[in-house]
């Protein structure tokens, strides 16, 4: 799974599908920052081969090589090697990239070399929060495994490996629930065990096919992070996924999840989990 879909060697083949289902149709494009490019984590058969460059080529037909392939991790299991991007800063030149619709080529030492799906390379309002970065207009969804999926889903977490996705929509007001459990003493007394208030969100976006792999296992993730503008990031639990194809490109993805405060009776402070 991979946040860009690769191609090896260009021959052209899928140049029509990229420019209509990336470029023409607004709602389905990645885009990232002008100092970081999309995350991803790509596969292919092992050939043993290194990294020579990685550049960045335009729609337009300009092209920045950057300055240093060391932030793109590869290693390999003996069947299959792999290429993973964390969402590290980039530069060409010792500057940040230029803006506008382009595509990763990577530039192997036997020769052959990978063509990513176009993506937009845009300025953006970032700030941090403890270690991540959060792009500040978007509503984010972050989340990470401690362990690897079978095969059909494999993706492999290294240590701090975390995919961050930012998306021009809002979660729609949520429905909320409380629940108090307890016990009543013989005067009638009630003591509380437990009281939970719930908020169950729902979010809708609309993505292509490599966005639908990914978002579809997003249940099976232990750890789920959101954040939206105004709000503090918060742990997402009850994940549940939804989805209906537009078309042969666009899908509509429905993600539905639930951020739970809880008070133990007999305590002052608020734990959000």
């Amino acid at each position: 799974m991979t946040g860009l879909k690769f191609y090896i060697n260009d021959d052209g083949a899928h140049e029509y599908y990229d420019t209509r289902h990336y470029h023409s149709v607004v709602p389905s494009i990645l885009m990232c920052d002008a100092s970081y490019l999309v995350p991803f984590c790509m596969n292919y058969q092992s050939t043993g081969a290194t990294i020579d460059n990685i550049v960045i080529e335009y729609f337009d037909e300009h092209e920045l090589i950057l300055d240093s392939v060391l932030v793109f991790e590869t290693f390999s299991d003996g069947t299959w090697d792999w290429i993973i991007y964390k969402e590290v800063e980039v530069e060409s030149g010792a500057a940040a990239l230029d803006t506008g619709l382009a595509r990763l080529r990577i530039e192997m030492s036997d020769g052959d070399e990978f063509y990513s799906d176009y993506f937009m390379i845009c300025d953006f309002n970032t700030s941090e929060d403890g270690d991540r970065i959060v792009y500040d207009d978007y509503f984010n969804i972050y989340f990470s495994a401690t362990c690897d999926f079978s095969a059909g889903y494999r993706i492999i977490y290294q240590t701090g490996y975390e995919n961050h996705h930012a998306f021009d929509t809002l979660p729609v007001m949520p429905d909320s629930n409380y629940v108090a459990e307890g016990e009543t003493d013989e005067a009638q007394n009630e003591y509380y065990e437990l009281q939970s208030r719930k908020k169950n969100y729902r979010v809708e976006i609309i993505g292509g096919e490599s966005l639908f792999d990914m978002m579809a296992v997003l249940p099976l993730h232990e750890y789920v992070h959101v954040c939206w503008p105004g709000m503090e990031m918060q742990q997402a639990r009850n994940i549940e996924f939804e989805y209906d194809w537009i078309d042969d490109y666009l899908c509509r993805i429905i993600i539905h999840f639930s951020i739970v405060n809880l008070k133990k009776g007999g305590c002052d402070t608020d734990f959000d989990i």
